[in-house]
């Protein structure tokens, strides 16, 4: 069972890649009410929390989903935006109008229709119903799949639910391995498809095929490289490079949670890892991972496309001009 931490990284995860999937203006608010929802269930006794729906009647239903309100009242006392702290309440509506207000459909808002899958999915383990003695272990990703299905247009959005589904399914079975000799050739054309063979640091250029190497592989296309990070060994561990084949399938976290695990186990005290001030998705990334910022290099990156890598682009996200350079750390 994740821990309530985990728990609630996953719903923002799910929450963050369901409503940017869905076309929302604002996936980072939504998964931000995603996660306060979740946080709300800590005010819940875990005896009703993890109870099977077959055993709750009306009065312990009630007490159980109190969480709504905690996780309103935290948003609230965080200064979440108003909106966002409704869309934490309308959670509890249903797709079909059988809900608390009788809002249905499209009139539910899209905030509330991404928690409510989100909640789902995180529930259907403890919602399934008893297996025999002799079932073995429940899988709680197919339990989850098998849910959202089974609430989809009824308590949930079903292109929500849809969307949810084949993005949990896409995640599944990844191998985080060390590069091995043979895979030379093909991390050789991985880089250069995304203008990383060479890689601007502290005046040089590095060839991150000269540092140690994590791959991560998905089951469904094995021998394809779903996503690689390099890294400088020391004291404290820099991350040179993070690549991810394609966002929201929890490559990114696979390898900086086995590069995490590697560096705990031989000693080191610290990850460090260097972003540019236009990657706003990186600081997020890195953020929600346990990293904080460090160091500001102000026009390290003007710097290293004047003397080093012309090939830089001048703006970067969200056309944000790209000039500086931020340093953030994460202890061990």
């Amino acid at each position: 069972m994740p821990t309530a931490t985990a728990r609630s990284e996953i719903a923002v995860a799910l929450a963050l890649a369901v409503a940017t999937e869905a076309g929302s203006p604002e996936p980072e608010l939504i998964a931000e009410a995603a996660r306060l929802q979740e946080v709300g269930k800590l005010y819940t006794p875990a005896s009703l929390l993890y109870a099977p729906e077959s055993d709750l009647d009306g009065t312990t239903r009630a007490a159980l989903e109190s969480y709504y309100e905690h996780g309103h009242a935290l948003a609230r006392g965080a200064g979440v935006a108003d909106r966002a702290c409704a869309w934490i309440l309308n959670a509890r509506e249903r797709w079909d109008g059988s809900g608390p207000t009788g809002l249905a459909g499209e009139d539910i808002p899209l905030g509330s229709r991404v928690i409510a899958v989100s909640r789902e999915y995180l529930d259907a383990p403890h919602a399934a119903p008893a297996q025999a003695p002799d079932a073995g272990p429940a899988d709680p990703r197919a339990a989850a799949l098998e849910r959202l299905e089974r609430l989809a247009g009824s308590v949930l959005d079903p292109r929500l639910a849809a969307i949810a589904a084949e993005l949990a399914a896409a995640g599944e079975a990844l191998t985080v391995r060390e590069r091995g000799d043979d895979d030379v050739n093909a991390v050789r054309a991985y880089l250069r498809e995304r203008n990383g063979v060479r890689i601007a640091r502290n005046g040089e250029l590095l060839d991150p095929l000269e540092h140690p190497m994590l791959l991560a592989e998905s089951a469904e296309q094995p021998g394809e490289i779903a996503g690689l990070l390099t890294w400088i060994d020391g004291e404290e561990v820099e991350i040179l490079t993070l690549h991810a084949a394609a966002q929201w399938q929890g490559v990114g976290t696979a390898l900086v949670e086995a590069l995490a695990e590697r560096c705990a186990e031989r000693g080191r005290e610290r990850l460090i890892v260097t972003t540019t001030n236009d990657n706003l998705s990186a600081l997020r990334f890195y953020q929600r991972r346990g990293f904080r910022l460090r160091a500001l290099r102000a026009g390290a990156v003007d710097e290293s496309r004047s003397l080093l890598k012309p090939s830089i682009p001048a703006e970067g996200d969200a056309g944000i001009p790209k000039r500086d350079e931020i340093e953030l750390e994460r202890g061990l």
